[in-house]
């Protein structure tokens, strides 16, 4: 009787889950529910694995096929450009073997906010509310797990990646200083050969350090205390220096047989360094003002994104940007003459690069 009860109230409660406290939710997955769902001859059904998880107890990156909410799969086509209003890891997986000359992309850095889950809508308004994000200053907050959570994410980037490049073909993508090893090991760990750390050197960004004179006059202790206290701190700061540059990861697949060999099959793993000035590992490119240019937090200069192109690439070769953001890799791609597909899952920036690459097009 007692297992026939048993019996009787798991599958009662499982009705009740599926039909009536989960929605339907295309991603295969609600997020406010302890279980993990799938979609069957477009039905939901309920799995009792619960979803993998970080040490902080917070979801790995959904690996999921089906197409993210509000998100249309069918792809945008402008002139040798076609884009994607989609989430990377989906339509990674529409792309053949071997079919990518070369990927130039500035992946979520996982500070702030600003990771897999990206909104743009809420991360300017917590900074147009104070000018800062989670408290502090836009990159200011540190916390180690964010590097443990955006080498996991982009783990699964590069294994995708790692697949559509032709043999010799490099990866180059953006990152913070702090987690620039986060990215390398993730390349790193699925078979990419990591090739250097390359500089993007510009004209210097928010200053983040402070001092701690307002801390010291929120103490408890005497007017005359907070005085002698501020004057041993001498002025000092948090430890952020002004940044100069970012740091850029250079990954290649390996190649096939001897350099020679590999371009004369796939014609990549060599790079052009004749410009009228010799490329180093340092681009020098001003860091455009978004407000006056392109309305995205993270925007790179159009003049530093075809400059990598031309350096890594050859005319005529297929770019990917699993990353779109507003499209200037995209538009630089066309503006070299190169072909290009583009990834990008918040609709504002799709249309954004949208428009951009039509004038290019």
């Amino acid at each position: 009787m007692y297992r026939l009860m048993m019996g009787l109230h798991s599958y009662l409660r499982e009705k009740l889950l599926q039909e009536y406290l989960f929605p339907v939710n295309y991603n295969g997955y609600n997020g406010n529910m302890p279980a993990t769902l799938a979609r069957v001859n477009n039905t939901i059904k309920r799995s009792i694995t619960p979803p993998p998880r970080y040490p902080d107890g917070k979801r790995l990156i959904k690996t999921e096929t089906e197409p993210t909410p509000g998100c249309t799969i069918e792809p945008v086509k402008i002139g040798a450009a076609t884009v994607y209003n989609q989430d990377c890891l989906t339509i990674f997986k529409k792309l053949t073997d071997n079919s990518v000359d070369l990927i130039v992309t500035d992946p979520p850095y996982f500070l702030d906010g600003m990771d897999n889950n990206w909104s743009d809508t809420k991360l300017k308004r917590k900074k147009d509310k104070s000018h800062v994000i989670g408290g502090l200053p836009v990159g200011m907050k540190f916390d180690p797990k964010q590097g443990i959570r955006l080498q996991e994410f982009f783990t699964k980037v590069s294994e995708e990646a790692l697949r559509v490049l032709k043999p010799g073909g490099f990866m180059i993508a953006f990152s913070q200083g702090r987690l620039f090893h986060r990215l390398a090991i993730g390349a790193e760990d699925v078979g990419f050969e990591i090739r250097d750390m390359l500089m993007w050197e510009h004209n210097g960004g928010q200053g983040k350090a402070f001092t701690q004179d307002h801390f010291v006059k929120k103490m408890k202790m005497s007017g005359v205390k907070k005085q002698e206290l501020i004057t041993i701190l001498q002025g000092r700061k948090t430890p952020q220096l002004r940044p100069k540059f970012e740091a850029i990861l250079l990954a290649q697949k390996p190649k096939e047989g001897t350099h020679i060999n590999n371009w004369l099959k796939w014609k990549t793993g060599l790079i052009k360094t004749d410009f009228e000035v010799s490329q180093t590992t340092v681009f020098n490119f001003e860091k455009p003002h978004r407000e006056k240019t392109i309305d995205h937090m993270t925007v790179k200069p159009l003049g530093l994104m075809e400059q990598i192109i031309e350096v890594f690439s050859i005319e005529g070769q297929v770019v990917l940007d699993p990353f779109l953001g507003s499209g200037t890799t995209g538009v630089a791609a066309l503006n070299k003459n190169r072909k290009f597909i583009g990834f990008e899952i918040e609709k504002r920036y799709f249309d954004m690069s949208v428009g951009r690459l039509s004038k290019h097009g």
